[in-house]
């Protein structure tokens, strides 16, 4: 609930997402049927929500643009190289002394 207010400051529209997303879990509304039921198993979830999704767009908009945030780890990955680094460096320099 603290990610959907940040998500949606306009407590109105975020008060209409937490209605959708409770009908979304309780496989409700539009939600209910058995084609969006089973559809969930075999589509890909940008596919389900752009099929299903629709009767509710503030829902469907947020699930979408959750959706589509790239996962990548090479910042961390280069964060930690520019750690081990320093490391190695400061190590080096206590064996030379």
């Amino acid at each position: 609930m603290i990610a959907l207010d940040k998500l949606v400051p306009d407590e109105e529209e975020a008060a209409m997402v937490r209605k959708q997303l409770s009908n979304y879990t309780l496989n409700t509304g539009p939600f209910g049927s058995m084609h969006a039921i089973r559809d969930r198993d075999t589509f890909s979830s940008l596919e389900w929500w752009n099929l299903h999704g629709g009767p509710t767009p503030l829902l469907q908009t947020l699930a979408l643009w959750v959706l589509s945030q790239v996962v990548n780890t090479s910042f961390v990955e280069r964060c930690w190289s520019s750690y081990s680094f320093i490391h190695i460096v400061k190590r080096n320099r206590v064996s030379l002394d």
